[in-house]
């Protein structure tokens, strides 16, 4: 019975194959692609973008409740050993974007890894190691998401992310693949308390082997050694010309050196092969190839380390009528009975041996070798009903390889190529609309101000007439008075004048009490004069007090106005202008009328929620540094960041503030920035 399997670094089982609905054909040609790049070196970066434009099609969030793939770990601060490492099989089918939109990269529903730990003053690190490009996504304790996947302290595009003060609780973790030809491939996860600049790189995962020794006993003494392969759980396959030799079998794992009795199962003498069983073995069985390989093809030798390189010569037939492979690959002593190899690790013969004349010892291959091929493999392992796994796709050559990915390349470049021009053209887009929402908010901010201050003036001086309205009311009021106040005096006047007239017709009237008459007369109009002049006098007091109320409003109207002036003061926009390490452009524009108004500056940083002006780069702290200006000129303040602030080369003390100028570098995190001024147009 044959049973489809992948090829390495692809996936592990069939079924986890149709569970995330991934073709097959599409993963085996995309690993062996990848695998052809790496033989040739060429870079993979064109592959790196394009596989992140496409990662949105998936939409499921992360549940971390879902129990792990691969278990969970309870650890406290200080643990032993360190680092802690766990086997794991990397992505899945969800966008990790969804959890965190900074991530990149597939990963699993369930977590892969949960850790449940009390900390206690050390540091925590978390971060994978492959031959892949990985992701690392963490929830943390307080329910926070952090992302990584390229950490500068590993080999291999490996992710990872160190917590200066880590919280206890529990820290949920998937290892994603970046690219999705990747998803399923090995990787190991590591927990650490080490600082990031003594992580280890090389943590190579030490899966099972399908390749084991054989030692062959007769009478209880070793008579030789050969090579034996796993084809199914608890079986192996050999050269029969190798166990012949003797009457018991022990296979050993190199891996950690067990040894296990072997009986055999089935022997063929014509085709040179033997099943033998072997009770308790562990192991990955081997894949037999699709189809077998034309002549001048690379092939290996199987060994239990390195495998030893060859090419296909032909095939012949032997004296009995078998096809075997003539190849270069030879096999020497002890690696008798290895398997025959693909470039995609995939079986297509047992090597065949003979013994000299009058010796019982096989003897080493010397200028060409022979293996049983795949059709009498196939035919053998069938008709001892062996359940045996076969690829389920052609390998191709390492030149069609080269070829196919070269075709990718080119079209991905292309790809490429327009999605920059495409974003050049919505990036310019984007700094038009943004220039003119900026020019149109300017306009507003600027408007409103003239309307508030011509309103405050309306009102300063719909007061000051409602003042100066009320002040000539209570002007005419006492104007009135004083006027009725004349109007009776006068009439008291005339009625003593007619008094007198008529006592001056009076002859009896002593001459004496007439003059009594006459000054009593003049005192009444002195006494009126006086009060005709104090009238006078108060009005005047009601004029100057009015008066001193206009001055106050006008002074009040004199406040009002500096203060608008203040609220529009302007200051020239701030240019930063960069690259990091990588050469890649960094641009932040900083508003500078927006910056002069604001009274404790505006922030910058990598997080929205935090800082004003946002810097989506790793290397850049949440809340990074203050930018403030006093008197006319520029300050900066680094707040504590992560990989600090520097002005022309000097770092900054965290909490104190430096003046910054135009021409100045700056450089934030690992960015370094030309500061530039745009002057305001007229």
């Amino acid at each position: 019975m044959t049973r489809l399997m992948y090829r390495p670094c692809v996936a592990k089982t069939i079924t986890k194959l149709r569970q995330v609905q991934i073709t097959p054909v599409s993963i085996m040609m995309k690993t062996q692609i990848m695998r052809a790049l790496a033989m040739k070196n060429k870079p993979l970066v064109l592959l790196t973008v394009i596989s992140g434009t496409v990662l949105s099609s998936l939409a499921v969030a992360q549940d971390v409740r879902m129990d792990p793939n691969y278990g969970s770990t309870d650890l406290s601060a200080g643990f032993l050993p360190d680092p802690q490492l766990v086997e794991v099989a990397i992505g899945g089918e969800l966008d990790a974007g969804n959890a965190d939109s900074s991530c990149y990269g597939y990963i699993s529903d369930a977590p892969d890894y949960r850790l449940d730990y009390q900390a206690a003053g050390w540091g925590l690190g978390i971060y994978t190691s492959s031959e892949l490009d990985t992701t690392i996504l963490i929830n943390t304790p307080d329910g926070e998401w952090v992302c990584n996947d390229d950490n500068y302290n590993l080999a291999n595009l490996n992710a990872g992310y160190y917590f200066d003060d880590p919280q206890s609780g529990e820290y949920n973790i998937w290892v994603g693949a970046y690219f999705e030809e990747d998803v399923f491939g090995d990787a190991v996860l590591a927990i650490t308390e080490s600082p990031e600049d003594n992580w280890q790189i090389d943590l190579s995962p030490n899966f099972s082997s399908n390749i084991f020794s054989l030692r062959v006993l007769n009478n209880g003494n070793e008579v030789q050694t050969g090579l034996a392969t796993l084809v199914t759980d608890n079986m192996v396959i050999t050269n029969e010309a190798l166990v012949a030799q003797g009457d018991q079998w022990i296979i050993e794992n190199p891996q950690n050196g067990a040894s296990l009795v072997a009986s055999i199962t089935a022997t063929d003498e014509t085709a040179g092969l033997a099943l033998l069983t072997v009770n308790g073995i562990e192991g990955s069985p081997i894949n037999l190839s699709y189809d077998f390989p034309e002549t001048g093809r690379n092939i290996a030798l199987g060994l239990a380390q390195e495998n030893r390189q060859g090419v296909l010569q032909s095939i012949v037939e032997t004296d009995q009528g078998i096809s075997q492979i003539r190849h270069t690959a030879l096999a020497g002593d002890g690696e008798y009975g290895a398997a025959l190899l693909n470039n995609c690790g995939e079986m297509i013969g047992i090597s065949q041996h003979s013994s000299p004349v009058l010796s019982n010892r096989l003897r080493p291959d010397q200028d060409f070798a022979f293996s049983a091929n795949l059709d009498s493999i196939r035919t053998f392992l069938t008709s001892n009903n062996v359940d045996y796994y076969e690829a389920f796709d052609v390998c191709l050559s390492e030149a069609e390889l080269l070829a196919l990915a070269e075709d990718k390349i080119r079209e991905q470049e292309a790809i490429l190529i327009d999605l920059f021009e495409e974003q050049e053209i919505l990036e310019e887009e984007r700094l038009r609309l943004q220039e003119a929402t900026e020019e149109l908010l300017a306009e507003q901010e600027a408007l409103a101000a003239e309307n508030q201050a011509r309103l405050e003036e309306l009102q300063a001086r719909e007061a000051e007439l409602e003042a100066s309205q009320e002040a000539i009311a209570q002007a005419e009021a006492e104007q009135l008075e004083l006027q009725e106040r004349q109007e009776q005096l006068e009439q008291e006047a005339q009625e003593r004048e007619e008094a007198l007239a008529e006592a001056a017709r009076q002859q009896e009237v002593d001459a004496r009490n007439r003059m009594y008459q006459w000054s009593g007369f003049g005192i009444v109009v002195i006494a009126l004069f006086g009060f005709v002049v104090m009238q006078v006098r108060k009005r005047r007091r009601s004029q100057d007090e009015a008066e001193k109320n206009i001055q106050q409003v006008k002074q009040q109207s004199q406040e009002i106005e500096e203060q608008l002036q203040k609220a529009s003061a302007e200051f020239p926009d701030i240019v930063l202008l960069g690259k990091d390490e990588q050469g890649a452009e960094s641009r932040l524009k900083i508003n500078g009328n927006a910056l002069i108004r604001s009274e404790n500056g505006q922030l910058i940083g990598r997080s929205a929620q935090h800082a004003d002006y946002v810097l989506n780069i790793e290397t850049v702290s949440r809340k990074h540094l203050r930018v403030m200006v006093r008197d006319h000129k520029i300050y900066v303040e680094d707040l504590q960041s992560a990989n600090g602030t520097a002005i022309n080369g000097s770092v900054l003390s965290p909490g104190q503030q430096y003046e910054l100028n135009a021409g100045d570098s700056l450089k934030v995190g690992l960015v370094t920035y030309q500061v530039n001024l745009l002057e305001k147009q007229e």
